[in-house]
């Protein structure tokens, strides 16, 4: 049989077929552009879809658990919270503090930190009742700008209940309607519950409003 690849004057069909062949000796090559193999995320991509994940759990979480709530914080930062206030006023005297987060359109209010009120103006505890200088407010609103954050609310200890005093309602720490300042009964000795809680808003023109005590547990959430 002739070999196939002898010419026969005949046309045949195309035809594929498998081969092995060997490059010729003057072949060159270039740099590889591929890498030999594929490697593992870098941690970089991991620490990212980590934090993602930690923060989408936590706020499905939020959703399901209080669905109906307009104010929350997690356990951790309010026992920071708690502990920050009892600090300052050392149980002789008023403390309080800027409760930093974020608010959606919705009105829900979500608590992410705090600014205690004597690290924004050194003398506001010195006579024993909270009293701020407007002057540094400045420092505020620099501060939430920089982390992307709004002021949801405002927190104050008192020595006895939670009630609001003369001066309290006379002189809101922000008087902007809507804005929800909340009272800690006993220089915030635990224990603190939503029930002991005073929680007021503003309504402007001087006007307040208080959340009942039976609504207390659906307007705010902590936990997640």
């Amino acid at each position: 049989m002739a070999p196939c690849s002898t010419p026969s004057g005949r046309p045949v069909p195309r035809c594929i077929c498998l081969a092995t062949a060997r490059p010729s000796p003057g072949t060159t090559f270039g740099a590889r552009r591929c890498p030999r193999k594929s490697g593992a995320l870098l941690p970089g991509s991991f620490n990212i879809w980590r934090s993602f994940m930690s923060f989408s759990i936590a706020e499905i979480t939020c959703r399901l658990l209080a669905p109906r709530h307009e104010l929350s914080c997690s356990w951790r930062l309010w026992c920071r919270l708690l502990s920050g206030l009892r600090a300052r006023g050392r149980g002789v005297g008023e403390s309080g503090a800027f409760l930093l987060g974020t608010r959606r359109d919705s009105g829900r209010r979500r608590i992410v930190d705090f600014l205690l009120y004597d690290d924004l103006d050194p003398h506001a505890l010195e006579t024993g009742i909270v009293r701020l200088d407007g002057r540094h407010f400045g420092k505020l609103w620099d501060l939430c700008k920089a982390r992307g954050l709004t002021v949801v609310a405002d927190v104050h200890t008192h020595p006895g209940a939670a009630d609001q005093s003369g001066s309290d309602r006379a002189h809101p720490i922000i008087a902007r309607a809507g804005h929800l300042a909340l009272i800690m009964p006993n220089f915030a000795t635990p224990p603190v519950t939503r029930e002991r809680l005073g929680i007021y808003r503003y309504c402007g023109g001087g006007e307040w409003e208080i959340v009942p005590l039976r609504h207390r547990r659906e307007f705010f959430h902590i936990g997640f």
